[in-house]
């Protein structure tokens, strides 16, 4: 059912493996992947230019780390000086980065910004379904 076929999780789904983060047992994932999870966080700028926003993440394969590093996003242009080779982690973190620019914008508490950020790291599990696995 994963690879290139366009589906969206049911409530279950969302709830027993897409909101918990590690989708490990989820029936869309493909059977053959690189990891279960794939983590995100902003690395703080320590006085480099502000327009660059430098993202962590960190990939799992059952419940150990696979591969992590840190992509680049820049604000002004709107573009990735840094991206990741893989399609589907790529298309994550940019989800990852219009949801944390969007709060910094609306100024939404952190409440709300944690529910807005689940909504996109679901639209990023959407795409996951869509993207052929490597």
């Amino acid at each position: 059912m994963a690879g290139n076929t366009r589906s969206t999780p049911t409530q279950t789904e969302l709830k027993e493996f897409c909101n918990l983060g590690y989708a490990g047992q989820c029936p869309k994932l493909p059977a053959h992947r690189h990891a279960d999870s794939v983590r995100f966080s902003r690395a703080a700028t320590n006085g480099a230019s502000k327009d660059r926003l430098c993202v962590y993440y960190s990939c799992e394969q059952n419940h150990a780390p696979v591969e992590h590093g840190v992509l680049e996003y820049d604000r002004q242009t709107r573009s990735w000086p840094v991206t990741h080779p893989d399609t589907c982690i790529q298309r994550q973190a940019e989800c990852y980065v219009e949801a944390f620019l969007e709060r910094r914008t609306t100024g939404q508490p952190c409440e709300e910004a944690g529910q807005r950020e689940n909504v996109n790291t679901q639209s990023a599990r959407n795409v996951n379904t869509q993207v052929s696995a490597k």
